[in-house]
């Protein structure tokens, strides 16, 4: 039981490898955009803050499903 939830979860890794680096591109967007345009909006920054925390718990959980699916994926 346990061992085909872990496969099932494991198998959303390449969702979520290709998460943080979506999220890296847009803070990046938004920062260069803020600086061209000199907006000093705190929501710009706000926007950036999100996008790169988002970006890291992304990170953390395509890591946790990678291991999951190396676990028991059959991969060796």
């Amino acid at each position: 039981m346990i061992s085909d939830l872990s496969v099932f979860f494991g198998r959303f890794h390449p969702l979520f490898v290709h998460l943080p680096i979506g999220f890296i591109i847009i803070s990046a967007i938004l920062e260069g955009y803020a600086t061209i345009a000199k907006d000093k909006r705190k929501s710009f920054h706000l926007s950036v803050k999100i996008s790169l925390l988002a970006s890291v718990v992304s990170s953390v959980v395509a890591v946790i499903l990678g291991l999951l699916l190396a676990d028991k994926g059959g991969y060796d």
